[in-house]
């Protein structure tokens, strides 16, 4: 599996990419793309929130990270489709979609 990160940015209320983690200091390397220019900026831990790369793809080949927001259906041999809207989750050893950040499980996992 490939392990990526990006991050919300509580400060500039975005997401960007993640160029460096400093797990000793708590600190992330972000990087800030202005126009073709890409800078980096420090963030300490306390200013971001890290999402993590599911190592899956959604119909339109765009990462699904921790915290994304998914809509998706289940098929039932009844003809009985359902329609569910929820968050990628990490749970303990697998990611899962859960109907909210911390609440109800869908029984839906990436392996």
């Amino acid at each position: 599996m490939e392990y990526k990160f990006r991050a919300w940015d509580k400060i500039h209320k975005d997401i960007k990419e993640v160029a460096l983690i400093n797990w000793i200091e708590n600190t992330v390397l972000l990087w800030n793309k202005r126009g073709n220019v890409r800078i980096t900026i420090k963030r300490h831990f306390d200013d971001i929130e890290l999402m993590q790369y599911t190592g899956r793809k959604d119909v339109n080949y765009t990462e699904i990270y921790a915290g994304d927001k998914l809509s998706f259906s289940t098929f039932d041999y009844n003809g009985a489709d359902t329609h569910y809207t929820g968050y990628v989750v990490w749970s303990g050893t697998r990611f899962m979609i859960w109907n909210s950040l911390d609440n109800e499980y869908y029984g839906t996992q990436f392996p």
